[in-house]
């Protein structure tokens, strides 16, 4: 597989990550601007800091599309289960790949970022990282090997 095959893979798998990442956190608002405010600085710093790999770099290029916007599918219909299965198999594909362990980082920091960006109660100042995020977090570790 190529590059650009692994990178058109691992596009709508990542944003699944993303969207169940927000689903996980049930946010709010103010939480979700905090939210969308860190994917956006995530992907700019992996971008800047990664851009020697090839597969981020593209993956980067490929979430944010021509208009710069990241399109996430409808977070009410990711399935866990389904969606985990999924990480596995991109963690199988980017096994052996110059640069694959670097990917899985990057999709864990992602989701990591994401976690950390806002926490519970009013105006997202509580806990950060609520239990299902914190379960999140493991099972995608887990299924990315890492």
């Amino acid at each position: 597989m190529d590059i650009e095959q692994i990178v058109q893979m691992l596009i709508p798998t990542v944003k699944e990550v993303i969207g169940g990442m927000l689903m996980m956190s049930n946010s709010g608002v103010i939480g979700g601007m905090r939210e969308a405010g860190a994917i956006a600085k995530y992907l700019k710093s992996g971008a800047q800091e990664l851009g020697g790999n090839p597969i981020i770099g593209g993956l980067v290029e490929g979430l944010l599309g021509e208009g710069g916007s990241l399109e996430l599918p409808d977070i009410t219909a990711i399935d866990v289960t389904t969606l985990f299965n999924k990480v596995g198999g991109a963690a199988n594909a980017l096994s052996g790949v110059e640069g694959g362990d670097q990917v899985k980082q990057f999709i864990y920091g992602l989701a990591e970022q994401i976690a950390g960006a806002s926490g519970g109660g009013l105006f997202g100042g509580g806990q950060k990282v609520s239990a299902g995020e914190q379960q999140y977090l493991e099972g995608l570790r887990a299924m990315l090997g890492i």
